[in-house]
């Protein structure tokens, strides 16, 4: 019985383990649908334009975001604002260990702007030429907007990320208090000496309190975004090609949009709620909100194939052409089989 956990809100071995194998297993996964969508977009270069330079961003902070996600494989321990993690970069202490956590902060926050940034694009390419929006956009050169997307990026990293580094503790003392203060966390320290803690204190609720409200707020904001684009789509005079192209790339967002609500929205509400509304057990309830987390990048993945029509047909043309040669390397196998040479040195048919 501890002050501020008890050792049965803590997860078990077992459960660690199956943590720890379910990590690895879906980023190989994803590492793997990952390639096969990069792959595909690269060498249909010309079936959605600049579009597609917009996915490729999305999928650079997919790979970091789970990259770093899985290597650390970290238990949060709320409502006490530490952690430690479980798998290979839970060895990383020191300076390294607080660059590696700000970085994976910060590939969240690019992962959910990458969305956005596809949103902004997708609601441009909706609006008539005449349009007041497109004609504010043609103002400033590309590079210009690029500058503005780095620095609006860098605003909202900066945003989540503030509060953590003024309130970001001296990682040496902040343990020793701990220590002193709960017999429990002492036993993690002793079995985890890289644990980490992001906030000073006992209690979490300033650091979590500013990604809780984006995390509502999201999926709202995005719901709006959606309905805008639909609405000048369905607004504007397309020829048949034209509006089959945009519907089609709006499908496909408002399905990326779903995942991303479902798979990481929900249980990050639910990861960051948690200590502001005093639930208990909750470094276990935090082990099972990173599991759908981890399912979805391959989601995204899956999602970007299958509803842009290019994509998709590239993709199962390569699959028919291979199972095509799989079936001629298979023919060709049993011919070789089935004909033996002959006494005389010809090759000749055995009968059945």
């Amino acid at each position: 019985m501890g002050v501020l956990l008890n050792e049965d809100e803590l997860p078990t071995p077992q459960m660690l383990a199956a943590y720890r194998t379910f990590e690895y297993v879906a980023y190989v996964v994803s590492l793997i649908i990952l390639v096969i969508t990069v792959a595909t977009i690269l060498s249909s270069s010309q079936a959605v334009g600049q579009y597609r330079w917009y996915l490729l961003h999305g999928l650079a902070w997919l790979f970091v975001f789970d990259t770093f996600g899985t290597l650390i494989g970290a238990v949060t321990l709320f409502p006490v604002p530490c952690y430690y993690g479980i798998n290979a970069a839970a060895s990383i202490v020191g300076t390294k260990q607080i660059v590696y956590f700000f970085i994976g902060v910060g590939s969240i926050i690019g992962k959910v702007s990458a969305l956005v940034w596809q949103f902004e694009f997708r609601y441009y390419q909706a609006q008539p030429s005449t349009s007041r929006y497109r004609h504010i956009c043609g103002l400033y050169s590309e590079k210009t907007w690029v500058v503005f997307r780095v620095c609006l990026l860098s605003s909202f990293i900066a945003v989540v990320i503030a509060p953590l580094a003024i309130s970001f503790p001296d990682q040496e003392k902040q343990r020793q208090f701990l220590i002193s203060l709960d017999p429990v966390i002492a036993k993690i320290i002793a079995q985890h000496p890289g644990m980490m803690c992001f906030s000073t204190g006992t209690n979490s609720n300033s650091v979590i309190i500013i990604p809780f409200i984006l995390a509502l707020l999201l999926p709202w904001v995005g719901g709006y975004a959606t309905y805008l684009i639909y609405a000048a789509i369905r607004k504007q005079q397309l020829t048949t090609k034209t509006r089959r192209l945009q519907m089609m790339l709006f499908w496909s967002l408002f399905a990326q949009l779903a995942a991303l609500f479902l798979l990481v929205l929900v249980p990050a509400t639910v990861y960051l709620g948690g200590p502001l509304f005093g639930f208990r057990n909750l470094p276990r309830i935090s082990i099972f909100c990173f599991y759908p987390i981890l399912l979805h990048t391959a989601t995204d993945c899956a999602l970007i194939l299958y509803f842009i029509t290019p994509y998709r047909r590239k993709l199962m043309n390569k699959f028919r052409a291979l199972g095509n040669y799989a079936h001629l390397v298979e023919s060709s196998s049993i011919q070789n089989v089935k004909v033996s040479p002959s006494r005389n040195g010809s090759f000749a048919i055995p009968r059945e």
